[in-house]
């Protein structure tokens, strides 16, 4: 299902991104919203990275261990 969910999953997550850069990358003084964008950021990130990397691998990890 991964593979099949790969580019909704992707085109999802650079949208965020592009969308927070502007208000993440403050030039004056660091705001609340700069911060929380950060945070943000790096969420989505690690996020999709997860959805893409380690769920796969767990489910196919438990999936195998009910069948058998």
């Amino acid at each position: 299902g991964t593979a099949r969910r790969l580019k909704p999953i992707f085109m999802t997550g650079i949208t965020t991104v592009v969308a927070l850069v502007p208000l993440a990358i403050d030039p004056g003084v660091r705001s609340v919203q700069s911060n929380a964008s950060l945070v943000v950021l790096g969420g989505i990130i690690a996020g999709t990275t997860a959805t893409l990397t380690i769920v796969p691998r767990w489910y196919r990890f438990v999936y195998r261990r009910t069948c058998r």
